[in-house]
């Protein structure tokens, strides 16, 4: 069955039933009681049945629940009979309210009391709330209904409270206080309940169990009167009925609750096929149905016939049932799952748990709503189960929806790495996609070094054909342009951006973005080209996850999206596997710097001439300052800060003016480069370029002493000195010096010796520098012989602030 039509039916249902509720209320009420109000001991009984009767009737045709339950009993048998009282000449007297006494006291704290607790029990519905509302309205609130009704002319005449009603029952005052208190306590606890907007309709819990206690109201109706028979109301005037010469006895209410035991029966029996609510909603459709007729036949007999074998109040009863048997909150599972989605679209998660705790009940699993989440590619419900809940991922047919997901949120759930393994074996661009997302964006260094192992294993089965048809030269021989049109870690390779003397640059592109490749070069050469090769590849590998972190951390560092090492597989490199190298070389992907260095800008003799080039070297130096303070702040050195390491984000521009404008307004971001060789502060290195890094740096270096930010500090000034003034800081002299002793280090021969020389040389030299202005002023004291007396990053970039302000 369609889910829209029980749900239509039951608004429907319940909207004419609430419409002849108040038809009738009005005319009963009116007819009977209003508007002289005419209201005696008589037939105060009859006034408390019919008006809630139809407050049972229009309250459960807005919300057919316990809640609704506690609403009405509580406003028709505990507030509206005290309203009236004060305005009935018949009672005020009795009750002892038409003049100031100790029970109108009562009366007003009662109902002020009242007040109070409804607002707090109604917005409260947890099970502390249903114990604290039994016990307070047992011991206070009705207690203060007892003595509003007993007329109490002194504090000192106050009897117990209930014994005092149950001594004279023959009164219609004290019948009602008692019926009054038994139905307070239970309307307060009700009151608590809560309305679950999660609740399956339910053929025994929402169709038979409301039905029997519906049908119970009559039997509650016999504590109003005495405890000894049942209500007037509900018998007819005549014993029975004819109907074609057959005489029929009538009892109605015996009849109501025998046909609320069979119902109640066949929805105990209906409740094994809860996995399929359309029988649930069939059940509600024909029980409400038959509930209403049953009113509408009652008005008939009553107005049309005027038989009266039931008379009209019994009408509000079955107006009652029909409403709170009606299809009604979830009514199919296809509706609960839609539900479902709302609520995680909305972020209100502990209700989505709710929803699949009640889907689970129709035997939906987590894996199954989590494979019909990627069916209607809602990313966010897929996501949020797959964090929360055990998923089989094998179940799903497509699963390669999750792998979009991840990517465009950019949300990692805890089973990535399972999700990763299953469409290995399935759909192996998505896994090698999600590999590569992994890798450049998952916080989790255990996760992206498992993601690195998987893409190449991913990678190495695609290419082993390919591969063995290569012609690989020897590695000493060996040429990047090799690497062209080849796919590495999921990157096509287009061109060689540059070589340097440790490494190789080359274009990769995915997806229609470029990125730039580095890969480090592999020789046994100890000359100085190659002099940091001997810094091993696993050096490399061990702070990737970390650097990745860092590199989102400021706008002027080159983002890093993902590092490709496998320490096995730099073993067997460096043991002249060529093969491997080919195929799964240690790669760092960053993003692409296409508007070149600042050592290409200082080239440029038109711009370096230019009357703005002090102001351009100003803002480089203070944004590639910032990106070393951020690197300091978070425990690492840079170790290799130097105009070729100093990025553009664009094209700069081909004039000073230009470019300065451009550097200005943030059209160009200058960005630090080759995060790679950065190590943390006091670990041991193998970095260093002589014409810029400090001769502490590499006496550390060779005797084994950690880095320090103040070698970053040096080696910002020797950059900024080589922009300004078109010559490398550090003199000739002083870089063969560096080099000699890394090269007799490296033959085990002593080098002390040319580093005592390399500093007797800087002190000279440092002496000689003549300070022009405020920028050379600040270049001397960067690179200051004693490390101690440098400025921290924090200072550089408050100088250089300063210094750019100045020079607008």
């Amino acid at each position: 069955m369609n889910a829209d039509i029980p749900r239509k039916f039951g608004i429907i249902i319940r909207s004419l039933s609430g419409i002849l509720a108040v038809i009738l209320g009005y005319f009963l009420l009116h007819s009977y009681f209003f508007p002289s109000l005419n209201i005696t001991e008589s037939n105060f009984l009859n006034f408390i049945e019919i008006e809630s009767l139809f407050a049972y009737a229009l309250v459960f045709c807005i919300s057919p629940s316990l809640k609704a339950f506690g609403i009405s009993t509580l406003i028709a048998i505990d507030v509206v009979p005290f309203l009236i009282f004060p305005f009935s000449s018949n009672f005020n007297s009795i009750i002892g309210l038409s003049t100031p006494s100790i029970s109108l006291v009562f009366y007003i704290v009662y109902l002020a009391s009242f007040s109070v607790f409804f607002l707090i029990f109604f917005t409260h519905t947890n099970i502390k709330s249903k114990i604290a509302s039994g016990i307070i309205s047992a011991l206070f609130l009705m207690p203060l209904l007892n003595y509003s009704i007993i007329n109490i002319q002194s504090f000192s005449s106050i009897p117990l409270p209930y014994i005092s009603l149950i001594s004279n029952l023959s009164n219609p005052i004290n019948e009602y206080g008692l019926f009054a208190s038994i139905m307070g306590i239970v309307g307060f606890i009700t009151l608590s309940s809560r309305t679950r907007k999660t609740e399956l309709f339910l053929p025994f819990k929402n169709v038979s169990l409301p039905f029997f206690l519906v049908s119970l109201i009559p039997l509650e109706y016999s504590l109003l009167i005495g405890f000894h028979s049942i209500s007037p109301l509900f018998i007819s005037d005549v014993n029975g009925f004819s109907f074609k010469n057959i005489s029929i006895n009538f009892n109605p209410v015996f009849y109501l609750e025998i046909s609320s035991f069979i119902v109640l029966l066949t929805g105990y029996f209906l409740r094994s096929s809860k996995k399929d609510l359309s029988y649930a909603s069939q059940f509600g459709i024909l029980i409400s149905s038959i509930s209403f007729l049953t009113a509408i036949l009652i008005l008939f007999q009553n107005f049309i016939l005027v038989t009266k074998f039931l008379s009209i109040p019994v009408a509000f009863l079955f107006l009652s049932l029909s409403s709170v048997t009606s299809p009604r909150g979830i009514i199919s599972a296809r509706m609960l799952e839609k539900k479902l989605y709302d609520t995680v679209k909305e972020g209100t998660f502990r209700e989505a748990t709710l929803y699949v705790r009640s889907l689970s009940q129709l035997g939906y699993t987590p894996t199954r709503i989590f494979c019909d989440s990627l069916d209607e590619h809602r990313c966010d419900v897929s996501l949020w189960l797959s964090s929360k809940y055990k998923i089989d991922f094998g179940f799903c047919k497509n699963l390669s929806v999750i792998a979009d997901c991840i990517i465009s949120s950019s949300q990692f759930p805890t089973t990535v790495l399972e999700i990763l393994d299953i469409l290995a074996s399935r759909d192996k661009e998505s896994a090698k996609r999600l590999a590569s997302f992994i890798i450049s964006k998952n916080p989790n260094k255990i996760i992206r070094e498992n993601a690195e192992t998987r893409l190449i294993q991913l990678l190495d089965t695609k290419n082993v054909a390919k591969e063995e048809t290569v012609n690989l030269p020897r590695m000493n021989d060996w040429k990047p342009d090799i690497w062209i049109s080849k796919q590495l870690y999921g990157y096509n390779i287009t061109k060689v951006l540059g070589i340097g003397g440790t490494s190789y640059v080359l274009q990769g592109e995915r997806e229609n973005k470029k990125f730039a490749i580095k890969i480090p070069k592999i020789s046994s050469s100890t000359n100085d080209s190659t002099r940091t090769s001997f810094s091993t590849f696993e050096d490399l590998s061990k702070e990737s996850s970390r650097l990745q972190d860092i590199s989102d951390k400021s706008v002027n560092m080159v983002k890093l999206f993902g590092m490709f090492i496998d320490v096995n597989n730099i073993k067997s490199i460096t043991n002249g596997n060529t093969q491997l190298y080919y195929s799964s070389p240690p790669a760092i992907v960053m993003e692409l710097m296409e508007g070149g260095t600042a050592e290409e800008l200082l080239n440029q003799q038109n711009i370096f001439l230019s009357d703005k080039w002090k102001n351009i070297v100003t803002l480089i130096a203070l944004q590639i300052s910032q990106a070393l303070e951020v690197l300091h702040a978070e425990g690492y050195v840079h170790l290799d800060v130097k105009p070729r390491n100093i990025f553009f984000s664009n094209f700069p521009g081909k004039f000073g003016d230009e470019v300065y404008r451009n550097l200005v307004s943030g059209k160009v971001i200058v960005k630090l480069g080759d995060l790679g060789s950065s190590r943390k502060i006091g670990e041991r290195f193998l970095e260093y370029t002589p014409e810029y890094c400090s001769i502490e740096q590499v006496e550390a270096m060779l005797v084994g002493k950690g880095a320090n930010p103040k070698m970053d500090v040096y080696a910002l000034g020797a950059s900024i000195y080589k922009l300004l003034e078109g010559r490398t800081f550090n003199p000739s002299e002083i870089v063969s010096y560096m080099d000699k002793a890394v090269e007799s280090f490296l033959k085990g021969s002593p080098f002390k010796v040319y580093l005592e020389s390399a500093r007797l040389r800087y002190l000279s030299y440092y002496n000689s520098l003549q300070v022009k202005g405020n920028l050379e002023l600040l270049i001397k004291e960067l690179t200051d012989p004693s490390p101690e007396k440098r400025p921290d990053m924090a200072t550089v970039v408050q100088r250089l602030k300063s210094l750019a302000s100045l020079n607008p």
